[in-house]
């Protein structure tokens, strides 16, 4: 069964979390207007083949805090990376849609794990 659980990455905001699976991670991030839930199938198909799947819903998405503060790349960008420190997630994958490509950017400094687009 998935583990879903709430990240807390700023005063007031908790991040809702899916993380499931073991092995080599692969951190998704979904698209506007959706939620983590977005990807369910390919957690489903990529837990079997040996993946930790997380899915990580961004702050005013799915069942995410929607504080009332600035939502910004960079704020997406600062909330992914408390997560991905939370989770001590390293060598991971990052699986985004287009729309996401500049949080991912953000999120990474020297840093960068493989980012699959």
């Amino acid at each position: 069964m998935p583990a879903a659980e709430f990240i807390k990455t700023a005063p007031n905001v908790r991040l809702h979390v899916r993380d499931w699976g073991a092995g080599k991670p692969i951190v998704f991030l979904h698209g506007w207007p959706l939620s983590h839930e977005m990807w369910e199938y390919q957690f489903n198909a990529l837990t079997d083949r040996g993946f930790r799947c997380v899915g990580i819903s961004l702050r005013g998405f799915g069942r995410s805090s929607a504080p009332w503060s600035e939502y910004s790349y960079d704020v997406h960008a600062q909330d992914v990376q408390e997560v991905l420190m939370k989770l001590d997630l390293r060598a991971a994958i990052i699986h985004a849609l287009p729309a996401r490509w500049y949080t991912v950017g953000r999120t990474f400094n020297d840093e960068l794990v493989e980012f699959v687009g």
